[in-house]
């Protein structure tokens, strides 16, 4: 699992304090289970929920979501696209300006299994493919880019626009 040291990686850089003190944030799995993904192969995929605890923070806890949004927009963007379903936190308020949060992640990660020569295993966690929109939205208000559609079979069939349009 490589994911939780990622995201470690990227709240320490958006929260330059706790790499002073590092000990306030606190990463565990909770609830993980193991799936293949081919009846006929090796390889598997992690599941799981990290739980991210940030203890005695001082500041805004929309720092600590937005540190994790950013992350998660190339690592699991479904988390993080309009109309998802995100993820879960609480938070404890001490008093006015400090918090105790945790934020709860449901995460997935492949690991491709191929035997080697000698017997053994090779595992690789290949990570997320890149996001095929470079800032990874949809493109909502946007003018439509794509204008047409033809069907490889007929080509002669226009799908999209209608071919009365």
């Amino acid at each position: 699992m490589e994911k939780p040291q990622a995201l470690r990686a990227a709240i320490v850089a958006a929260i330059p304090s706790l790499a002073v003190d590092p000990d306030r944030l606190r990463m565990w799995v909770d609830k993980g289970r193991v799936r293949m993904v081919a009846a006929n192969g090796n390889s598997f995929a992690w599941e799981y929920t990290l739980s991210v605890y940030l203890d005695q923070f001082a500041g805004s806890p929309a720092l600590m979501a937005n540190a994790i949004n950013q992350w998660l927009r190339t690592a699991q963007p479904e988390l993080v696209t309009p109309g998802a379903i995100g993820y879960t936190f609480e938070a404890d308020i001490i008093d006015a300006g400090t918090y105790d949060l945790m934020f709860d992640l449901p995460l997935s990660e492949d690991a491709l299994v191929t035997a080697t020569e000698d017997g053994g295993w090779q595992i690789e966690t290949p990570g997320d493919p890149t996001p095929l929109m470079p800032d990874d939205l949809p493109l909502a208000g946007e003018p439509a880019l794509l204008r047409q559609i033809w069907h490889n079979a007929a080509p002669d069939e226009r799908i999209l626009p209608l071919a009365d349009d």
